[in-house]
This record gives structure tokens, C-alpha cells and sequence, in this order.
């Protein structure tokens, strides 16, 4: 009783002084995106709500013709950015594996793989 009393006051006292605040985890910066990409992008996102809200063909018509703008513009800086990695580090085969690892997103080493069943033996 004098437990359940001192958390409940406890834990209602924390709330009030040090609420809990959720936090948004963003992945990691693209090294590939230019702040111009990123302009255009925040236009386009702004673009595309106009078009959502007013329905209006020609704010969809320009969202789309600047969505098609950006993303080959994101094609291009990625090719590029990985191009000169690799002209870069065309020489120094440690670094060339990082940029490759880090490509596929390979962040272990192993994995243990588990006893293997054939025929429940």
C-alpha cells in the first residue's frame, strides 16, 4: 500500500517535471544530395500538397514535371559521387571495400548461423 502510493505520486510528479518526448531517428545525411537538390525538393513537396489541396491540373502538372526534374538530378549526383569514390580510392583498396560496405549497407562482420535440422536429427 504505502509502495503503490509513493510510485503513483512518484511517477505523476515525473510526468509533470520530465515527461517523456518522443524523437524522430532520421537515417543519415545522403553525401549525394546537394543543398540545390534539397531546395528543390522542399518546392516539390510544396508543389505537391497545392496540387492535393487545390486539384488543380496545372499545380499537378507542375509537381510532376519537377519530381521527374529532381530525380534525375538525384540520379546524376549519385552517379557521380560514387564514380569519384572510386577514383578516389582506385589506389587504396581498404577504403575502395569501406565505400562498398557502407554501399550495401554492410555493418557485420558474421552471423552466427544457428544448428542446422535435416530431418529432425
Amino acid at each position: 500500500m504505502l509502495w503503490e502510493n509513493f510510485q503513483t505520486t512518484f511517477n505523476y510528479v515525473a510526468d509533470i517535471h520530465a515527461p517523456l518526448q518522443s524523437r524522430k531517428v532520421r537515417n543519415r545525411k545522403a553525401p549525394w544530395l546537394t543543398d540545390v537538390i534539397k531546395k528543390s525538393m522542399n518546392r516539390r513537396d510544396y508543389l505537391k500538397k497545392k496540387a492535393i489541396k487545390t486539384n488543380s491540373i496545372a499545380c499537378h502538372n507542375a509537381y510532376k514535371s519537377l519530381r521527374n526534374e529532381i530525380n534525375k538530378k538525384i540520379m546524376y549526383a549519385k552517379r557521380d559521387y560514387y564514380t569519384n569514390c572510386v577514383d578516389r580510392n582506385r589506389n587504396n583498396t581498404k577504403q575502395m571495400w569501406k565505400h562498398i560496405n557502407q554501399l550495401v549497407n554492410k555493418n557485420s562482420r558474421s552471423t552466427n548461423i544457428s544448428v542446422l535440422q535435416i530431418d529432425e536429427q
